[in-house]
């Protein structure tokens, strides 16, 4: 059968190609996408870090109105990505491992931590550089897709036109000292992403010692990612720094398991 093979053109390219950083969340996204009769939509997020654009991770914005979260960091293999059902408020989400054959398993039922602000925190990450990102190509390869007819072929030309047309997200840090942090936070649907507020007991895990760090409110920029009508949540994403030692050079402090 023939294949289609297709590209995205990427403005947000980065400048200084390394060896073994090709993005791998672009082809897992859209495969996870691929398996739907009706997929969904993404969502990619770059981070201007080192004065450069790196990826951080695709959403996926799927067909029942749950939303994935694929990570894209160099040799993280603790879980392939996240998903939250639509109606995570009540029912959570879980994350899913990928074997090395292409099967999927629901690896561990996660569970948002509630904030006292009605807000739930999902994951944070902290890092010193952006060296364990994956670069950003200039063009972006789609997995290769096979089909039977024309239709077929028509019937997925246009779905890669839909599938995209939610637009990108970009990541900014203030221009201050201290390590780079990223925080995920889940709303209730209808709260805006004005007046968000770093959840600091999350980063004091990935701290040496546990080292306390100033509560005071932080300079912190806010990137809202759009979800479906039918999903009971919203997506914010924090970027900021902080000036303390990191534990390692790369850290994760996640949502509750259960």
């Amino acid at each position: 059968m023939p294949e289609i093979e297709l590209s995205i053109e990427n403005p947000y390219a980065t400048h200084n190609l390394r060896h073994n950083r090709e993005p791998t969340a672009f082809a897992r996204a859209f495969r996870h996408l691929s398996l739907g009769l009706n997929p969904g939509k993404v969502v990619p997020v770059f981070m201007h870090i080192d004065n450069d654009h790196k990826l951080f991770g695709i959403f996926t914005l799927n067909k029942g109105g749950s939303v994935s979260f694929f990570p894209d960091f160099y040799k993280l293999n603790n879980f392939d990505h996240i998903t939250l059902s639509k109606d995570f408020i009540k029912n959570k989400g879980h994350l899913t491992k990928v074997s090395e054959a292409g099967k999927h398993s629901k690896s561990i039922s996660i569970e948002a931590s509630l904030l006292s602000n009605g807000n739930y925190h999902l994951v944070t990450f902290g890092m010193e550089d952006g060296g364990l990102l994956m670069d950003s190509p200039p063009q972006i390869e789609l997995p290769p897709v096979t089909y039977n007819s024309e239709e077929e072929q028509k019937r997925y030309h246009a779905w890669i036109e839909q599938a995209v047309d939610c637009g990108i997200s970009i990541l900014y840090f203030p221009k201050e000292l201290g390590f780079y942090c990223v925080q995920i936070i889940v709303s209730p649907k209808g709260h805006s992403g004005q007046g968000m507020s770093v959840v600091t007991n999350f980063i004091q895990r990935l701290l040496v010692d546990s080292e306390v760090i100033d509560s005071n409110q932080r300079n912190c920029q806010v990137v809202t990612i759009p979800t479906t009508e039918n999903c009971d949540f919203m997506l914010h994403i924090l970027t900021f720094r902080v000036n303390n030692k990191l534990s390692t050079p790369f850290g994760i402090s996640m949502a509750r398991t259960i």
